[in-house]
């Protein structure tokens, strides 16, 4: 590095103070976040709950801004309404007392375990990262919504069009969740007929049931 270059270019210095330093700037860079990634992800949170935002403002961020943003990231992925509450925060900032660094109790690994830890702890990135916990709350919002999509988007606080999207990124075959979908309202509609007129079929399942499961199989296969 030529050291007359940096005169040349260091007319103002600016010191930035760490995040942690400075606790005021949480709420307005955690709002712009927030406003960056609901419209990014199609989520409809509209804020931070106050316990939520006190959790952030009493965090160290050790990760200055940018473990924020991937805070403020997680959270609107994972946010169950148009709040984000505490529990959508990692487990570190809802409990700070959970995550400890002691380096002196730190020690080299080597040899077999070490090619072990180098396999399930190989750096991810963040999309990486939240690609499961994403995936298993649309399978639970489907199941509780009896695969109904349009249901379920208005369950997750997203459009149909972002479910069907997300649907396709994470392996969430539409095809067959507009078969369960179906299979789930034929049931219901057969144990309302059966049970007024308090007959059941000997094989306990109307014909069109099974041929939907029929079809479910062959699909998955």
């Amino acid at each position: 590095f030529r050291q007359d270059l940096f005169y040349r270019v260091n007319v103002v210095k600016i010191e930035m103070p760490p995040l942690r330093e400075r606790s005021r700037d949480i709420r307005p860079l955690a709002e712009a976040f927030l406003d960056r990634y609901r419209r990014q992800h199609g989520r409809a949170v509209l804020g931070l709950a106050e316990e939520a935002l006190a959790a952030l403002e009493s965090h160290r961020f050790a990760g200055n801004v940018r473990e924020l943003e991937h805070a403020i990231e997680r959270a609107v992925v994972l946010a169950k309404g148009h709040l984000v509450t505490l529990d959508a925060l990692p487990e570190a900032m809802r409990n700070p007392h959970s995550i400890r660094v002691e380096p002196q109790c730190m020690e080299p690994v080597s040899g077999e375990h070490a090619s072990r830890t180098a396999a399930t702890n190989e750096p991810q990135d963040l999309q990486s990262a939240l690609r499961e916990p994403e995936r298993r709350l649309i399978l639970e919002a489907l199941g509780r919504n009896g695969w109904n999509r349009t249901r379920t988007a208005l369950d997750l606080g997203i459009d149909r069009t972002t479910l069907y999207k997300k649907m396709r990124a994470l392996g969430v075959d539409p095809a067959r969740a507009a078969a369960l979908a179906r299979l789930v309202r034929i049931t219901r509609s057969a144990e309302v007929r059966q049970g007024a007129r308090g007959v059941r079929p000997k094989h306990g399942f109307p014909l069109s049931v099974l041929r939907v499961c029929r079809r479910v199989s062959v699909n998955r296969g």
